[in-house]
């Protein structure tokens, strides 16, 4: 499915911690490919995933069977394991609120009006 129809799907979503981070060389992709072809997870319940250097959080459905939970900690990613465990981390901006971000704003100062001059033309 496109980005656009999997951001459509609205369920409570439980913030897990995965052991592979930016520095392992993981994309989001890497990450949805792995969960949903690894444990069966439709890649449309799989929500924000946030990238740091060492590890990284990803948004997945509340009430994950434990049988499933037990199968993603068993992934791996790029030869690195998941290692997955529940985060009481909050995401830095959550599935659906995602916007894409972009460079900062530029800000602009009003220059000052140029005085007239009210000599008349020769």
């Amino acid at each position: 499915l496109p980005k656009s129809k999997r951001g459509n799907v609205k369920v409570p979503m439980d913030n897990y911690r995965i052991e592979v981070g930016k520095k392992h060389h993981v994309t989001p992709g890497d990450i949805v490919g792995a969960i949903a072809n690894e444990a069966d997870v439709e890649p449309r319940h799989i929500g924000h995933i946030e990238l740091n250097d060492e590890h990284s959080y990803v948004e997945l459905p509340i009430g994950m069977p434990k049988i499933v939970f037990q199968s993603l900690k068993k992934v791996r990613v790029r030869n690195h394991p998941l290692n997955i465990e529940i985060s009481d981390h909050v995401a830095k901006q959550s599935a659906t609120s995602a916007k894409p971000v972009k460079g900062k704003k530029k800000t602009y100062t009003k220059k000052p009006k140029k005085k007239k001059n009210n000599k008349p033309l020769k």
